[in-house]
């Protein structure tokens, strides 16, 4: 339904881009592979590690707020 943070996040010094790889109140799909995330966050670092640790860090900041339907009548 929405997506909490993205502003903070984009504002971190060590972020170069967040994008959401689908529109708020669109269908989740049960994730089983890659291309079924939501989104996406891109970090730097002087290391590997330290770019995984900003990415982690990052990611932890969103949050995807979701709601259910019931098929059921």
């Amino acid at each position: 339904m929405e997506v909490q943070g993205i502003d903070e996040v984009r504002g971190l010094p060590h972020v170069r881009a967040v994008t959401l790889l689908r529109e708020p109140g669109s269908p989740q799909p049960t994730v089983r592979h890659n291309f079924d995330r939501s989104g996406r966050v891109l970090a730097v670092g002087d290391s590997p590690r330290e770019a995984l640790h900003h990415a982690r860090t990052a990611t932890g900041m969103l949050r995807f707020v979701y709601g259910w339907t019931s098929t059921d009548t």
